[in-house]
């Protein structure tokens, strides 16, 4: 009986050292919200547009409650090699690149000391939209540039061809333009198919986002993360309830 139970034991140790064994993940538990902005006005539906003055009042938020802005290569790094992240970690992002992502976002990111994803439509560059100077402004004070497509079409109702186009060909533009690898992407309306996520791969993305309401948990798909939707009219108390994890949507 002595020997049986010593031998568990042996093994119980042995197992406790085991390289296969899973390590403390990096991310919190509760997950990492990633926070999905479009336009930072009130000149359109509240459904994807942010007044500046409640903008500013969820950074100031972020910032006084000892937030820290990450990136998608950071988030990357935690979710596959377990690298730490800091304390309280969020991820802003913009969809579509509305020209006041730059001149109205911007400026209060910088107020508070935050940084943030722009996913780029590069057919819809310049015009009403932003533009390439301002991008690569962006680029060069420490923010991420991704794709959203070339067109923002429904990748799910394209052929391979066309999804191929739109995805490769957006990487290459941003790319060219400027002069930075392009490895992080967003899926327009979050719909995709097989298809999607093998060209994604092959183009050389290394992390996608979706549209699909949630946080970024250990073990989630690298390229079908989940993001939190931010629209118009959301109180400070329930932008507080959404980024610490405590209800999954505004309200």
């Amino acid at each position: 009986m002595k020997k049986t139970v010593s031998l568990i034991l042996t093994l119980v140790m042995l197992a406790s050292f085991s390289p296969c064994m899973a390590e403390p993940s990096a991310v919190p538990d509760a997950g990492v919200p990633v926070l999905m902005y479009h336009s930072i006005s009130s000149k359109y539906d509240r459904s994807f547009c942010v007044p500046a003055q409640q903008f500013d009042s969820e950074m100031r938020y972020l910032r006084e409650h000892d937030y820290h802005s990450v990136s998608p290569a950071e988030l990357y790094a935690a979710l596959t090699d377990g690298t730490p992240l800091p304390e309280n970690p969020v991820l802003i992002t913009f969809d579509d690149g509305f020209g006041d992502n730059y001149k109205t976002a911007w400026p209060i990111l910088k107020k508070y000391g935050f940084r943030a994803t722009f996913f780029i439509v590069t057919n819809e560059v310049g015009d009403y939209s932003i533009d390439w100077p301002q991008l690569r402004e962006l680029a060069d004070a420490g923010n991420t540039i991704g794709s959203h497509t070339v067109h923002h079409r429904d990748l799910s109702t394209l052929s391979p061809g066309q999804q191929k186009s739109e995805i490769f060909d957006s990487k290459a533009t941003l790319e060219k333009q400027l002069d930075i690898p392009i490895t992080t992407f967003c899926i327009p309306y979050g719909k995709y198919n097989k298809t999607t996520l093998t060209l994604l791969r092959e183009a050389g993305y290394t992390i996608s986002f979706t549209t699909t309401e949630g946080r970024v948990c250990a073990g989630d798909d690298i390229f079908t993360l989940h993001r939190v939707h931010m629209i118009g009219g959301t109180s400070l108390e329930s932008f507080s309830s959404m980024v610490s994890g405590r209800e999954k949507s505004a309200k």
